[in-house]
């Protein structure tokens, strides 16, 4: 089997489920319209490499105070921890 038709394979089904999504979006506007807007913070973290502060600066538990104070701002928060936390061990 070549790339291209693995691609194939595997792009139809994931356009069909965006099509899907984006008509369910549309009848979940029309049900909801009554309701008033909710903001959605999204926060994301990566390559983190030092998890300690360095000279009294930075750090997980900074990122952690930070996280707390935009969550009190805006409690729809999701904050996402994309990896390559321990890039540098040997875990």
């Amino acid at each position: 089997m070549s790339r291209a038709s693995s691609l194939t394979k595997i792009a139809r089904p994931l356009s069909l489920a965006l099509l899907a999504l984006i008509l369910c979006a549309g009848c979940a506007e029309t049900r909801c319209a009554d309701r008033p807007p909710v903001r959605v913070q999204l926060l994301l973290v990566n390559d983190v490499y030092v998890l300690e502060p360095v000279a009294g600066r930075g750090g997980l538990a900074r990122v952690a105070t930070l996280v707390r104070e935009l969550r009190g701002q805006t409690p729809h928060t999701l904050f996402v921890l994309a990896g390559d936390t321990l890039s540098p061990s040997l875990l």
